[in-house]
């Protein structure tokens, strides 16, 4: 074929395709890349991090100097207060909350237990996160803090962890024998508390005005929930930058056993209103004890290696709890945008094998773990079963989950080859923008405020590219678009091989090019139909499919 295949440098051009089948195919400008540009990024990013570090060090003393207890005259604290408890980052944080919210009143007289856990430098963050604890609660409602070090390993942390106790009056100090998973030490922390009501917080959150008495409102509503709060960002480590965020924020779950926040299907008529969650990220959750313990409490036996919260929630929604968003309780939670994701293949195959029945090819597929359970897995797992037959749970299977609870989450087809998020070698990952171009910017939903739907492809075994039951075609002007599915287009036929996709009726193919488009200032980054010829450079035309 003829046409274009000479490199452009420059802006927008168009050079015709020879036999008849377009006129004219614009081209996309390459990025700059290689060389001397490619050192200096390396090193600004390296100067980047090193700052990071440093900062982070220089305000963990700062914070230390900020909460450690000031000694007054004769050992007597003057103000009969905790200010001098509260990181200063703290006092800072914005209230995000609705004018509804912020106008509406609870009654609550009921006292709670909070449990946190920490091990080793998460320390430092534990004490910023009671310090937001002090300053947002109205302390008459807690009944104490339950602080559970997971056996830290670092002396001076627990000298240090054991005198920052001595001064809280309601707080106390649990230290394991040995290092447990994140939900064998929540519940050692649940074992411990006096109140009826559990609020679970990880040391990565920092909670803000008003956050208790809408979690406790939704608990008296409805006793059978686990109840979560609102989730805002806190993007700097360092500062602390506390950020809103949309309203309709909720967790959700993906094939590949990750929790990942999007935005949720539900339409809202009152900002007061709970939302569905149909997975639980569990950084904040709150939670009658009782019910919680009539659920099976965390697993136990499930190790080291994330998917705690994420077996909880399934186990909630498909046996007769739920897992509720109460808007009015916001929070602040460190690199939210960041998925949850499962580490462990034994955690991946026991949770799979729990809840997933006829599913369970769909995670083992997107997660490339094998099936097939190790001797004491295996042992472990009926050991389960077992536990959980023993409470006489009704649950229902994870067909009902999908149906009703999670029909949003995007399912691949059985006619499926590959299926996730399209990632380009460049970085980006492909996106249907509301021209069904296809946009490649940051492999994250809620970033844009969108679905998960409209970053998930599938790759079938007859050679379509689809998304949302649509196709995506090669136009004449060389733009890749998500259109209706023809049956024998070539447009719309491609060949994967090797990380490249050639599209069969160009022979050109996918690639990440800037927008030739005007109209678009030169800055949007899309996939476009190119000449993939030697002389391209592998990274612009190398596309994977991710699991989510």
């Amino acid at each position: 074929m003829s046409g274009i295949r000479q490199r452009q440098k420059q802006s927008t051009v168009a050079s015709p395709v020879s036999e008849g089948k377009t006129s004219r195919m614009m081209r996309g400008t390459r990025l700059f890349r290689g060389g001397i540009f490619m050192d200096l990024t390396l090193l600004a990013v390296f100067i980047i991090l090193a700052y990071v570090f440093i900062a982070r060090r220089s305000n963990i003393s700062k914070a230390d100097a900020i909460i450690t207890k000031v000694q007054e005259k004769d050992g007597i604290r003057s103000d009969g207060n905790l200010q001098h408890l509260i990181d200063a980052r703290v006092k800072k944080s914005p209230d995000y909350r609705s004018a509804e919210c912020k106008n509406k009143k609870y009654h609550i007289t009921d006292q709670v237990s909070i449990v946190t856990v920490f091990f080793d430098y998460s320390f430092h963050d534990l004490k910023t996160t009671v310090g937001s604890i002090l300053h947002n609660t109205p302390m008459e409602l807690v009944k104490e803090i339950i602080i559970v070090d997971d056996a830290s390993s670092l002396d001076y942390i627990v000298d240090k962890s054991r005198e920052y106790v001595k001064t809280i009056d309601k707080a106390r100090l649990i230290r394991n024998r040995e290092h447990l998973s994140m939900g064998a030490s929540r519940m050692t922390g649940l074992k411990e508390t006096k109140a009826d009501t559990v609020i679970f917080l990880d040391t990565n959150v920092v909670v803000s005005k008003g956050w208790l008495e809408p979690l406790m409102g939704l608990l008296n509503t409805e006793s059978n929930v686990i109840a979560v709060p609102h989730f805002d960002s806190i993007n700097d480590p360092v500062s602390y930058e506390y950020k809103g965020t949309i309203d309709s924020l909720t967790a959700s779950l993906s094939w590949s056993l990750s929790v990942r926040m999007t935005k949720s299907e539900e339409q809202l008529t009152d900002p007061t209103m709970p939302l569905k969650s149909p997975a639980l990220r569990g950084n904040a959750m709150a939670v009658n004890k009782a019910h919680l313990q009539a659920l099976g409490g965390y697993d136990e036996d499930l190790g080291e290696g994330g998917g705690h919260n994420l077996e909880l929630s399934l186990r909630a929604w498909l046996c007769g709890s739920k897992v509720l968003i109460s808007p009015c309780s916001r929070v602040g939670v460190i690199n939210l945008q960041d998925p949850v994701k499962v580490m462990s293949h034994a955690n991946v195959r026991r949770i799979t094998e729990l809840w997933f029945s006829n599913r369970k090819s769909i995670v083992f597929r997107n997660t490339g773990i094998q099936n097939t359970m190790t001797d004491s897995e295996r042992a472990s797992f009926l050991k389960r079963q077992q536990q959980l037959s023993n409470l006489h749970l009704k649950c229902n299977d994870i067909n009902w989950f999908f149906q009703n609870i999670a029909g949003h989450l995007p399912t691949p087809s059985d006619k499926a080859v590959q299926f996730g998020m399209l990632k380009c070698k460049t970085g980006r990952c492909a996106r249907v923008g509301d021209d069904k171009r296809i946009d490649l910017g940051k492999c994250s939903p809620e970033h844009y405020h969108i679905t998960l739907t409209r970053l998930m492809f599938e790759y079938t075994d007859d050679g379509l590219i689809t998304s949302a039951g649509q196709c995506l075609g090669v136009q004449q002007t060389a733009y890749i678009l998500l259109e209706d599915c023809i049956s024998g287009d070539s447009k719309q036929k491609w060949h994967y091989k090797d990380g490249r996709f050639v599209n069969e009726w160009s022979q050109y193919c996918m690639m990440h090019v800037t927008d030739p488009d005007k109209k678009m200032g030169g800055k949007r980054q899309i996939a476009m139909a190119q000449d993939c010829s030697s002389a391209s450079e592998e990274q612009f035309v190398s596309f994977d499919f991710i699991s989510v």
